[in-house]
């Protein structure tokens, strides 16, 4: 064994005990005595990507393929890190050399199932995992795969699927947790608690599992036990910094920033993780706490754990530093120019501040929004409405969305096996088509109109019903460049406020304590489609008495 070969062997055994630090140094060795190493290559990619250099792993792995163009480990990683990276035509070409390598195998089977996935095709999808299977009916990671694009696509099946690929996999907490998920959205919240609270049982400070089992509860409309599963938990948490986080983060979801912060100050540590002391100062800012989350942000070592651009932006802003928080957001939007939520705060500076050509520049409503006719008949509306009002079957908000008094399905409901979900997908994708083409000429510098001649898919789908008072906070899809809300059932509009249950964009979040008003508002109209940036913060005003239902879906352009 050479010397180099013994070195690879080493840094293999620190890799797998997530020493990243100590396999990098045997790789350097390694690779300065054989840098032709397509093994080494491969292990200093990984090592790359683990620490969070996915670029420098394309270009290690580009390197190795350049060696070895027929290396089937080299493709694959590379194909799942251009899928992670959204560059779908790249994926597209590796997958071309995979199957000029090999022909349709596994291997090549698997690749497919998830480019059709990111490209949106999800019965390409289904096909092509089945095809999989017949050949290796024990692929653990297709089996899960499987299970999950059933429950995306609102399949009856889904749970059983899940069973099925969690027989060899007891251990896998996320598989676990989509199977709960996936008996939650059939309506079966008492299984779903039942299969978390066995294995939570087995695994007592699992944070997921711990604040998934809160959060049913929550959705299955048993408030008191919720409450009092949050009381038990917190009290488990002392000493767990995990499971501190995952609670302080549950209860800010719930817009109770101070409990939240409450709970981390009553249970902080002389040495407390600076994860922990993050999570504080964000629970101080929201709860509007500014010289406390002020103190704990400067007591954070810099050098060792950087504070999140987007967390000191906020801080910043609430703390009337606008400029500082503009500079910090713009060298935020140099380095990442597709940040969804840094362009959203960025245009609640030059608002607040009166920068109203850089704003328009951005969110222009007559330029980025949109308000169409589906083109469908009132018989043909409350069609749609009557199956999106049987999709949903929770009694209660789920935890961490923008919705208050209302449901929202799970899935991705326009991906359903159904006759509605492909009229509805058919009309709202020739709605997005009519969207797009109508946008000025491609600007590079656009968040939005830089993908004016790429293709895009949708992300996401979703129904939203809310009741009396309904309404959603105002938010922002952060994974999104296109969002929407379209309108099926609409309350009465006899409520004495004219604006009640209308459509706002524009308005900041109530936690950055801002005075602005919407940039635009839109009154609801059955049958019609909202589109606009995922970068502009959208909500609703509340309503009265009545009902709202609402299809919404996210956007995502593809890369050429």
């Amino acid at each position: 064994m050479t010397d180099s070969s013994r070195l690879g062997d080493q840094a293999e055994a620190a890799i797998a005990k997530g020493d990243i630090a100590t396999a990098r140094t045997l790789l350097q060795k390694a690779l300065a005595q054989d840098d032709c190493n397509v093994r080494l290559i491969q292990l200093a990619a990984q090592t790359a990507e683990m620490g969070g250099q996915s670029k420098m792993a394309v270009q290690l792995l580009r390197t190795a393929m350049q060696l070895e163009p027929h290396n089937r480990a080299t493709i694959a990683t590379l194909f799942r890190l251009c899928l992670a990276d959204g560059n779908l035509a790249g994926a597209e070409q590796l997958m071309a050399r995979d199957h000029a390598t090999a022909g349709i195998d596994v291997q090549h089977l698997w690749l497919r199932s998830q480019l059709a996935l990111a490209n949106g095709q999800e019965e390409h999808a289904e096909q092509h995992l089945a095809d999989l299977l017949a050949q290796e009916p024990q692929h653990q990671d297709a089996l899960a795969m499987q299970a999950r694009l059933a429950m995306r696509r609102g399949r009856a099946e889904a749970p059983a699927l899940f069973e099925r690929a969690r027989e060899k996999n007891l251990s896998d907490v996320a598989l676990l947790r989509d199977h709960a998920r996936a008996l939650a959205s059939q309506g079966d919240y008492a299984a779903a608690l039942e299969a978390l609270g066995d294995t939570k049982a087995d695994n007592p400070l699992v944070a997921e599992l711990i604040t998934d089992h809160i959060a049913l509860l929550s959705e299955a409309g048993r408030e008191k036990e919720a409450e009092d599963a949050l009381a038990a938990a917190t009290e488990q948490a002392r000493g767990n910094s995990e499971l501190r986080i995952a609670l302080a983060d549950l209860i800010m979801q719930q817009d109770r920033p101070a409990e939240a912060l409450a709970m981390l100050a009553g249970q902080r540590q002389a040495n407390v993780h600076p994860e922990v002391r993050l999570t504080e100062a964000r629970a101080a800012g929201m709860a509007g706490e500014l010289d406390h989350a002020e103190r704990l942000l400067a007591g954070l070592d810099e050098s060792r754990y950087p504070i999140p651009p987007l967390t000191l932006a906020r801080h910043l802003i609430r703390r009337r530093r606008f400029g500082d928080a503009e500079n910090l957001l713009q060298k935020q939007l140099e380095r990442h120019g597709g940040d969804i939520s840094a362009w959203a705060l960025i245009d609640c500076i030059w608002r607040v501040t009166g920068q109203n050509e850089k704003h328009l520049w951005l969110h222009d409503p007559d330029k980025v929004t949109a308000n169409l006719d589906l083109g469908m008949s009132a018989d043909d509306i409350e069609v749609a409405a009557n199956w999106l009002r049987a999709q949903h079957k929770a009694k209660a908000a789920p935890t961490g969305q923008s919705l208050r008094h209302g449901t929202q399905t799970g899935g991705a409901i326009l991906t359903f096996d159904a006759d509605m979900a492909r009229l509805l997908r058919d009309r709202i994708a020739a709605a997005v088509n009519r969207f797009i083409s109508g946008w000025p000429e491609q600007d590079s510098s656009h968040p939005l109109f830089r993908w004016k001649k790429q293709a895009w898919r949708f992300r996401g789908s979703w129904s939203v019903r809310l009741t009396d008072g309904g309404h959603h906070k105002p938010h922002i899809h952060p994974e999104g460049h296109i969002s929407s809300a379209s309108y099926w059932v609409l309350p009465d509009e006899s409520d004495t406020d004219r604006f009640a249950g209308w459509f706002e964009l524009g308005r900041p979040p109530h936690d950055l304590a801002l005075d602005i008003e919407p940039s635009t508002s839109v009154r609801p109209q059955a049958g019609h489609l909202v589109l606009f940036p995922s970068t502009f913060y959208h909500g609703t005003q509340p309503f009265g008495l009545g009902e709202r239902m609402t299809l919404a879906f996210d956007v995502n352009m593809r890369r050429s």
